[in-house]
């Protein structure tokens, strides 16, 4: 639990961070909103390396191994992608610009506006999330 808590506050200010110098003009002209987290955003590529880096510290720091605990912590990662995915697209950012084609590499392919990446996100983590499971209850046998 301690190393998930460790993960998860790296995470937090590693995704921050990465959202910082992505929008960096926005934060230069208005640095007190540096810390506004509750305003909106955090980079989910951040959040996830960093919050890896920080667990991976926390065991290292506590003599632990890390294969262990990410074997554990593996199938709650691919359910929380999904959660996530699911509130972006309910809360409606996951909208942007018409493309032809998806694999073209021009954009991102959209259903009118709404965007098929988000869609297939959530449907790739809980495949992921299932894969987990299954592979975890057959270690058992």
């Amino acid at each position: 639990m301690d190393a998930a808590l460790a993960g998860l506050g790296v995470g937090l200010v590693g995704g921050r961070g990465v959202f910082m110098a992505t929008h960096w003009a926005y934060f230069a002209e208005n640095p007190g909103e540096i810390g506004l987290v509750w305003r909106g955003g955090l980079s989910y590529h951040g959040v996830l390396i960093a919050g890896l880096l920080g667990t991976w510290g926390w065991l290292r720091w506590q003599g632990r191994s890390f294969g262990y605990y990410a074997d554990l912590l593996a199938p709650a990662l691919a359910l929380a992608s999904s959660f996530g995915w699911l509130a972006c697209y309910l809360a409606a950012c996951a909208y942007g610009r018409f493309v032809v084609s998806l694999w073209r590499g021009d954009g991102v392919a959209m259903i009118g506006r709404l965007r098929l990446d988000t869609i297939l996100e959530i449907i790739l983590a809980l495949i992921s999330f299932l894969l987990f499971v299954v592979w975890q209850r057959g270690d058992r046998t």
